[in-house]
């Protein structure tokens, strides 16, 4: 292709991944959710954490989804295989939120499953009030490095503020390559490129 990076999954290819892995997501939430209905424990706090875990992960997906067309012509246009159209600034800015949003999800997602399992495990632990101090201690450096993620998303490189003031210039711009400074960024899976060595 002669450019910075290839794309090597189809957007029909990745999307049809990205429901494929939300299908089985719900495949095992579902049946859980269920479980913990039929034993009227569906409202404990651990759950709702589930619940929110799960409910972050289908609006991510969903987000997935929406980004993938103008993440497919913004990477086209810098492999030099699209003409710059009229709208590529709304593409490109629509892209960038919906990479910021993604991010913020992620974290959400993550944290959410991390505090589900620990509240868990603190109802376990009950009986054993030394253990369950270390269990205050991980609890706290879990909510920090939570706090800290998100706070770091708002911040590194310049944030989402310069980033839809000025896309050309924003999070780390490097001159080789535009879309890998947005991947470095981003810290998003979604990017499909490989770089030139």
């Amino acid at each position: 292709m002669g450019g910075y990076a290839d794309i090597f999954i189809t957007e029909q290819s990745l999307s049809a991944i990205v429901i494929i892995l939300l299908i089985i997501a719900l495949a095992f939430a579902i049946p859980a959710f269920f479980i913990r209905w039929s034993k009227k424990r569906l409202f404990e706090i651990e759950n709702d954490f589930l619940l929110f875990g799960i409910l972050c992960y289908l609006v991510y997906m969903i987000d997935w989804l929406v980004m993938f067309p103008p993440m497919y012509r913004v990477n086209l246009i810098a492999l030099g295989q699209l003409k710059i159209y009229a709208s590529f600034k709304h593409d490109l800015n629509l892209y960038l939120r919906l990479i910021f949003i993604s991010t913020l999800l992620s974290w959400s997602i993550l944290w959410s499953i991390k505090l589900s399992l620990l509240l868990l495990y603190k109802r376990l632990m009950r009986g054993l009030p030394a253990q369950l101090r270390w269990w205050w201690v991980v609890f706290v450096f879990t909510i920090a490095t939570y706090v800290f993620s998100i706070v770091t998303t708002f911040t590194s490189c310049g944030g989402p503020v310069l980033m839809l003031k000025d896309p050309a210039g924003m999070f780390c711009y490097c001159s080789h390559n535009f879309t890998t400074s947005i991947a470095h960024a981003a810290y998003d899976p979604s990017v499909l490129q490989t770089t030139r060595r």
